[in-house]
């Protein structure tokens, strides 16, 4: 089939100037919804931006996992371009490299060159000089326990067995650091314990008082963002 194009001047023109295009035309570009993620105050920056220029977001929907320690906003939820901006309260990043409250294990060498590289998570200079020299005995006070355990044939008495050794160090000390990433510093207890097996001793930290301040600082964070977000007249919902 003949395909014509009729082009009709326009009154007092005398000249038409047609452009004709060859070629494949560009796929359309589809919207997308955003989605981000921050810190736990992402959700309350996010909506200072919209609303210093003007924007509120009236089909905004706030959701407060108290579970996952997460914010997240929902602009518009029954949108397929449905904006969502998350905000997670992270445990800081020294908590987890001393292992706090978790599985993480430490040889004697590997307790030894951890306290001694944060002199600024102590309380004061002297708790962590006192710190190291009491650790400076340990190594052998250990072998000498260990040695004392084994029977007449070279084998452990106690393999396998979480035993109870008489070391001579602090067993409590006092750190000072923020719990979660963005937050303030805060003064806390750490036990040192330890356990042998055939394998030898492995030690690590548990402290119930990181456990509770920061479960006190999570609810508090989570109550004041969300009466704040209240307030201000958007729907809130806990998870």
């Amino acid at each position: 089939m003949e395909n014509k194009v009729t082009i009709n001047p326009i009154m007092g023109e005398s000249k038409v100037i047609l452009h004709l295009l060859e070629g494949t035309a560009p796929e359309p570009i589809n919207p997308t919804a955003a989605k981000f993620t921050g810190n736990i105050h992402a959700v309350k920056d996010y909506l200072a931006a919209k609303e210093k220029h003007g924007s509120v977001l009236e089909t905004a929907v706030i959701l407060f996992n108290t579970t996952g320690l997460v914010i997240a906003l929902e602009d518009n939820p029954q949108s397929p371009l449905n904006n969502v901006i998350t905000g997670k309260l992270e445990v800081h990043p020294k908590i987890t490299e001393f292992g706090i409250n978790s599985d993480k294990r430490f040889d004697s060498e590997q307790l030894k060159k951890i306290i001694k590289l944060h002199p600024h998570l102590f309380v004061s200079k002297e708790s962590h000089a006192a710190f190291l020299r009491q650790l400076g005995n340990f190594k052998a006070k250990i072998e000498r326990d260990l040695e004392n355990s084994k029977d007449t044939r070279g084998g452990s008495k106690n393999q396998n067995n979480t035993q109870v050794l008489n070391l001579e160090i602090e067993e409590v000390f006092k750190m000072k650091c923020p719990l979660f990433k963005g937050g303030e510093s805060v003064e806390f207890e750490v036990s040192v314990c330890y356990e042998v097996s055939g394998s030898g001793i492995s030690f690590y930290f548990e402290s119930p008082d990181v456990i509770i301040k920061s479960q006190d600082m999570a609810n508090k964070e989570f109550e004041e963002q969300r009466k704040e977000f209240v307030e201000r007249g958007y729907v809130t919902i806990m998870q």
